[in-house]
């Protein structure tokens, strides 16, 4: 219920369908009406500490979670202000950002593929030769990140997709769930448990 409904006007974005729900963020494939072209529309929905009003907008459910949840709209915001200086092929690459109706947004391409935790469970005996193929474009992105001190702390088989074309990216940096996380203690982990 905290979804925006398909057809929902954002700007120039229209919401075209549903790509993933998490606990903190909701991303949804949208037509970029000015550009022309589909993308990935993700929206700062923390479920824990928010709630989808009648009007779009999303509002706290205690005045008890602002200030963790305004905490988290703002390293939402910073994380896709960070994304948005990177270019590489295996970063997930942020179009714009902006903040509206008590939420935060952040447009990405919209990537088709597999990720590695769907690739494994099909092929769960991958060789050497493909896996070195497969994690030498995501180290190189670890390592234009890490020279910003930027450290992504989310890396999992569910975090690096292949798309079409056999190029991995790395995706989802959690930069929100950290934040929320060392205000509330009680609702995330700093790491990610077996693969940090």
């Amino acid at each position: 219920h905290n979804t925006l409904p398909i057809g929902t006007r954002i700007g120039e974005f229209e919401i075209t369908g549903l790509v993933g729900v998490g606990g903190f963020g909701i991303v949804y494939q949208a037509m970029d009406h000015s550009l022309h072209r589909q993308v990935a529309l993700k929206e700062y929905m923390p479920t824990s500490l928010a709630q989808r009003a009648p009007d779009g907008s999303v509002s706290i459910l205690s005045e008890t979670q602002r200030e963790a949840f305004e905490a988290g709209r703002s390293s939402f915001v910073n994380e896709a202000r960070l994304l948005a200086q990177f270019d590489h092929p295996s970063l997930v690459k942020v179009y714009r950002f902006w903040q509206a109706g008590g939420t935060a947004y952040m447009v990405m391409p919209l990537y088709i593929g597999k990720t590695l935790r769907q690739i494994l469970e099909e092929r769960p005996e991958l060789d050497e030769a493909w896996i070195r193929k497969f994690l030498a474009p995501v180290m190189s992105a670890l390592e234009v990140i890490h020279r910003e001190n930027c450290f992504h702390r989310d890396i999992s088989p569910d975090n690096i997709m292949l798309l079409e074309d056999d190029r991995p990216v790395l995706l989802d940096f959690g930069a929100a769930r950290r934040v929320i996380g060392d205000m509330t203690q009680a609702l995330t982990v700093f790491v990610k448990h077996s693969y940090a």
